[in-house]
């Protein structure tokens, strides 16, 4: 009998499933409950755990990182901003200054004129005035040739001026409407080049559109529309300007180009002017300086900027 207890307490300890309770009476195997996944019709919760509770921390210590992220963005965010710091002394260490020194300096946070000098930001009293380097935008005639105008500027120093259809003057009408000063054009070379049918090249001045050779961006639209324009009216009007000779280091004509446009009741318009306001070429210099259209090339060229059209938009122009 002895030897039999102890070849059952053997078995049990080998096998691991039947087992004596503390009476020695014999105790069947577990029954697994596989729907409940536990044992003996217990269902196991499997959500909670070591892992679980990881798990729980790694979010935990995920929002506290969000907090915290967000807690640097808005300091920089003060960093960066005028609020209640207008005035005082020009400190170099700061990244953007809030004081009359950072239009000098052009360090001037974003926000400064908004806050701090908000009378500063409009043309109202100033049309015309000469640019001045501490202004934190300007209203003189030539702010659209360095992109410094304020935004009221075209609206309240050149309401008048049509910047849409620019047309020639009475003495440029006079000449075109004589037969013997007008040319057939060829062919369109690229935005701002065209060839006559006598074989001279024709760079128009004023203006200056990308580089087709170069692939530059929107020089592929500036040829088009060029291509489109002469191939619909064949004849052109060409003067030259006052102030300009008669042709570039490269043997090459500079010439305002006109031709009649039914949009302008069949009136001669510039062609250099027209493709600055349809932004497919900026005001180019020399080509500009002191010239008899430059003024008139420049407000253009702002009104492009501010609409953001051709390369303005497309391009990031500036």
């Amino acid at each position: 009998m002895r030897l039999f207890a102890t070849l059952l307490l053997a078995t049990a300890l080998l096998t691991g499933c039947p087992s004596l309770n503390n009476t020695g009476t014999f105790v069947p195997p577990a029954s697994y409950d596989t729907v409940g996944g536990g044992v003996d019709g217990v269902t196991t919760d499997t959500s909670v755990g070591a892992d679980t509770s990881a798990g729980a921390q790694d979010t935990a210590g995920g929002v506290a990182q969000d907090a915290g992220v967000k807690k640097d963005a808005g300091t920089l965010t003060a960093a960066l901003s005028c609020k209640g710091k207008c005035g005082g002394k020009y400190n170099p260490a700061l990244k953007c200054q809030c004081n009359t020194d950072c239009a000098k300096f052009g360090n001037c946070c974003a926000d400064y004129g908004p806050l701090c000098q908000p009378d500063a930001l409009t043309c109202k009293g100033r049309c015309d005035t000469t640019s001045d380097k501490s202004a934190l935008c300007h209203c003189s005639w030539n702010c659209g040739r360095y992109g410094n105008c304020c935004a009221d500027y075209l609206g309240l120093c050149q309401a008048g001026t049509d910047l849409e259809m620019p047309l020639a003057d009475a003495s440029e009408i006079a000449f075109c409407d004589k037969p013997a000063n007008l040319a057939n054009v060829e062919y369109a070379k690229d935005g701002d080049t065209i060839e006559l049918i006598n074989g001279d090249i024709v760079r128009f001045l004023v203006v200056n559109s990308p580089e087709l050779s170069s692939k530059d961006c929107y020089a592929t639209e500036a040829h088009q529309w060029t291509k489109a324009m002469v191939k619909k009216v064949k004849t052109v009007c060409l003067i030259m300007d006052p102030s300009e000779g008669d042709k570039d280091v490269y043997g090459r004509l500079l010439r305002y180009v006109y031709y009649k446009d039914p949009a302008a009741g069949g009136k001669w318009v510039n062609m250099n002017l027209r493709l600055v306001r349809l932004g497919l070429g900026p005001v180019f210099y020399p080509y500009a300086e002191g010239q008899k259209w430059e003024q008139m090339g420049v407000l253009m060229q702002q009104k492009a900027r501010q609409d953001k059209v051709g390369g303005w938009g497309a391009c990031g122009w500036n």
